[in-house]
């Protein structure tokens, strides 16, 4: 009936229902289901996690975040205005749960390599690719202070990205705590061995809140929102 040229090398429609899942604001239960090495465009490396976030409500939410504990040049600390040293978020963070759930630091911690479907920029898929996994730190629970971030989406001008006026929601790992006994702990009052007192602080100051980051900008752009689900303490 048609006479159509129809290629055989083409993706497969899949059932979805699109998007992920925006959690609020709050402190969540996770279980570490992936843990390996990345490297940027510009050579800054990186640590890939994959979670599964428990909901108060019983749900499990995948969640996956890239933490850069290096930056282009390989360091992995950066100078304030001041001039003082200090390490990058990003290292501090994976440092972090390193030392609380394998009880070493990052630099110390052990990996092998594995096959793993992992984002193909060029490919715009998923495709089978050897990674350095972070094998210890696979399974092991811990609690994430995670923030919904509302912030300007981004286009491509160029070789660079610039804010838009539209209006995305998305979320990000504020601060690393590790469960004793089912108490969340700091690394810091882990080493210090004093009480848990941080987590009911930032719970009192993020819960039901949204991080703000967006800017008004001059764009032909229109703004949207994303849909977000009700907050859960895990």
């Amino acid at each position: 009936m048609f006479n159509l040229n129809v290629p055989t090398n083409v993706e497969k429609e899949k059932d979805t229902l699109g998007g992920r899942t925006i959690l609020d604001s709050g402190l969540y239960k996770a279980v570490i289901t992936k843990a390996y090495g990345t490297t940027s465009k510009s050579g800054a490396k990186g640590m890939v996690m994959s979670f599964d976030i428990h909901k108060a409500d019983g749900k499990v939410v995948p969640f996956t975040h890239t933490f850069w504990v290096t930056n282009r040049t390989g360091s992995v600390t950066y100078k304030d205005k001041e001039g003082k040293e200090h390490f990058l978020m990003g290292f501090n963070q994976v440092d972090s749960i390193c030392k609380g759930l394998a009880r070493k630091g990052l630099v110390e911690i052990s990996t092998e390599p594995r096959v793993l479907p992992v984002y193909d920029l060029n490919q715009k898929k998923e495709v089978p690719t050897e990674v350095q996994v972070a094998v210890e730190l696979l399974g092991k629970e811990l609690a994430l202070g995670i923030l919904k971030t509302r912030e300007n989406k981004t286009t491509k001008v160029g070789d660079e990205y610039v804010p838009t006026v539209e209006e995305v929601f998305t979320n990000n790992i504020d601060k690393i705590f590790i469960l004793k006994n089912g108490t969340p702990y700091t690394i810091n009052e882990i080493e210090a061995d004093s009480e848990a007192s941080f987590a009911p602080k930032w719970v009192e100051k993020w819960k039901d809140q949204v991080q703000d980051k967006y800017k008004p900008v001059s764009s032909g752009y229109s703004a949207s929102t994303a849909t977000t689900t009700p907050l859960d303490i895990g």
